[in-house]
């Protein structure tokens, strides 16, 4: 008797294997579902993120895929709290727009849809980011009316008269054009654009340039190093107008041939804390300052990669801590 008829056989004789052939069957079919619907369910992906720093009332722009052609039950969460319904502007399957709420906090950006969670991004919020303090533009900044001699070589005496330069030299310093090979001096106009920047010099303490220092007369010695071009008097007030001063350079020039690379390493350890739920950590470290004696700062390594390398000469950090189990994890960051 061949298979076929076997089969057959079993299948009139049999209620009990007709019984168990139609379970099997809708087994098959339910798997089948099962799956085809697995798969149609696809987790949203964020491509791009702007911005990463930003403050209340900014359009926050998310670009990728998946999101779902309308937003429904849908919803993008930034630092852990979901962002109402009034606060989206558009909501496509690939791209998101909303506008940033008054209470919007650092931390990791998500977009959640039905078929799951995306991978995060990463905000942080411009008013909590240190940044320097502004000058007090209603104070007198120094004012320089004339320097005499008008010329001079190194170690030459000059006088200069103004107003606002303070009654005693303090931290205030005089700042005179220099040489660099690695600079150029400000704009066409010879404005000089920062207190750091290092196509600058300033009179030297050691050397006892400053011979005095009054609120209307500034007496200082031209230093080593400078070369014609503008002059200018920094206080805590803020910085001079700037005066050209000519200088001679009948001994020669002098340049800096054997310069020195210094690395700096900085390294922090964070150890997991005990949270009944995931958080997160922005960690912000400062870059080194840049000057005319440090001309050049650069970042060579830096792990791990942050989400910003240089805000406001700080780097920033922010991770992504999961529910603290019973074993402590540690975190390592490390700069050079």
């Amino acid at each position: 008797m061949s298979i076929k008829n076997t089969f057959s056989l079993i299948f009139r004789k049999y209620a009990f294997f007709r019984v168990l052939l139609a379970l099997l069957l809708i087994a098959i079919v339910l798997i089948i579902i099962s799956v085809t619907t697995v798969t149609s369910k696809k987790i949203p992906t964020i491509d791009f993120l702007s911005p990463v720093v930003g403050s209340a009332g900014d359009t926050m722009v998310i670009r990728g895929v998946n999101f779902g052609s309308v937003r429904g039950t849908n919803y993008v969460e930034i630092g852990g709290n979901k962002i109402t319904a009034s606060s989206y502007v558009n909501w496509t399957d690939n791209l998101i727009k909303l506008v940033l709420p008054a209470n919007v906090q650092d931390g990791l950006v998500i977009v959640s849809t039905q078929a799951g969670k995306s991978k995060p991004g990463f905000f942080a919020n411009k008013a909590g980011i240190p940044v320097a303090v502004p000058q007090n533009t209603k104070t007198s900044q120094p004012v320089i009316t004339e320097i005499t001699p008008s010329s001079g070589s190194y170690g030459s005496l000059i006088t200069i008269k103004g107003s606002d330069f303070g009654t005693a030299r303090g931290s205030s310093k005089v700042y005179f054009s220099a040489s660099n090979e690695e600079s150029t001096l400000g704009s066409g106009e010879g404005e000089l654009t920062a207190d750091f920047d290092f196509s600058v010099i300033t009179a030297s303490e050691s050397d006892y340039d400053y011979e005095s220092w009054s609120d209307s007369e500034i007496r200082v010695r031209i230093p080593d190093g400078a070369v014609s071009g503008n002059v200018y008097v920094l206080t805590d007030k803020g910085k001079s107008n700037l005066v050209s001063e000519e200088i001679k350079l009948s001994a020669g020039t002098k340049t800096y041939g054997s310069k020195k690379t210094y690395i700096l390493q900085l390294n922090a350890d964070i150890d997991s804390i005990d949270t009944k739920n995931g958080t997160n950590i922005t960690l912000r470290l400062p870059r080194p300052l840049v000057s005319s004696w440090q001309p050049m700062v650069e970042l060579t390594e830096c792990t791990p990669e942050p989400v910003i390398s240089d805000y406001k000469n700080t780097v920033i950090h922010q991770i992504d801590l999961p529910k603290a189990t019973a074993q402590s994890k540690k975190f390592r960051f490390s700069h050079n």
